[in-house]
């Protein structure tokens, strides 16, 4: 179905069967998972973490798989077109933002190994269910705040958006824990946590959708036509990156609490998003002395009541 979206008409017909085709992909996708994890339970009864771990890292591999080829046969689609994802790449500002992104996508992953652990070491009394409402929460959060911050990226200071973010992001790792640096004046407790996961899910929003209209506006400015080769080349970029991150999420997180405790793994990934948002920082600054930055725009692909970055 997916194959034949771009001979759809815009309009509200082609975002209904957008729309249809992620439900029918999501569905197939759950269901293949949830046989995958209970055919592994059942095989691997004395094996089940290291089996769901490898599952997770091949899950990861395609994910990074399935962007990267996905993102280098668009552009062989008829009429053939030049460029192709390294032109992106060789803008500056879009290999930051594919570096940012990629924090982002761990920050997300970083948990699915670690977290139940910790919970059922900290909170022994919390059931299964609510360990699972404890995992919901992040991700929740994320997908309720999204389409609002997307909604602001479009009209207002995506670079800001982002940094803030990540500060929000490293805020909430280091509640997390907490850091041990500051248990002693915030003791680990389940509200903690919540706040801490709350954080979590609204710096992850905050990231993704500004990155990926800077990402935009960078190709537009460097003088990609705004056509679907160039939004395809885009959009294989940041779910590239993304799920790489969602890829050595897991495994950074196994392997810091195998060397260190929960609490420490957290502050490193919370250390990792505020270098992140350093990052950014610096070269905002950087284009602003230079006055590139906020991004410039042809007017011709201005969109109405668009405000400068």
């Amino acid at each position: 179905m997916t194959r034949f979206l771009d001979r759809v008409p815009s309009g509200s017909g082609y975002i209904a069967l957008c729309f249809v085709c992620r439900v029918v992909e999501a569905t197939g996708g759950s269901m293949a998972m949830n046989s995958a994890y209970a055919i592994l339970t059942s095989t691997l009864p004395d094996d089940v973490g290291r089996a769901v771990g490898f599952l997770q890292t091949t899950g990861g591999m395609g994910l990074v798989n399935r962007s990267s080829i996905g993102s280098c046969s668009l552009q062989y689609k008829v009429p053939i077109t030049d460029g192709n994802i390294l032109t992106l790449l060789k803008i500056p500002g879009c290999s930051i933002l594919y570096l940012l992104i990629l924090c982002c996508g761990l920050s997300l992953s970083f948990l699915d190994p670690t977290f139940s652990p910790f919970i059922k070491e900290n909170f022994p009394q919390i059931s299964t269910p609510q360990i699972g409402l404890l995992f919901a929460i992040a991700p929740g959060v994320f997908g309720i705040v999204s389409p609002i911050v997307g909604y602001i990226s479009d009209r207002w200071l995506q670079g800001v958006q982002c940094i803030i973010g990540f500060i929000l992001l490293a805020i909430g790792f280091c509640l997390l824990g907490p850091n041990p640096w500051l248990a002693e004046y915030i003791p680990t407790s389940v509200p903690e946590t919540v706040i801490a996961l709350v954080l979590i899910g609204i710096g992850a929003s905050g990231v993704q959708s500004p990155s990926y209209t800077l990402i935009c506006r960078m190709a537009r400015n460097r003088g990609l036509p705004e056509n679907l080769q160039t939004f395809g080349l885009v959009s294989g970029l940041f779910t590239s990156a993304f799920s790489l991150g969602s890829f050595l999420g897991p495994t950074l997180a196994g392997y810091l609490v195998k060397q260190y405790e929960f609490a420490w793994s957290s502050s490193v990934c919370g250390l990792i998003n505020i270098s992140a948002g350093l990052i950014l920082t610096i070269y905002m600054s950087v284009m602003k002395i230079q006055k590139n930055w906020p991004l410039p725009i042809p007017k011709e692909m201005k969109q109405v009541g668009e405000d400068e970055t």
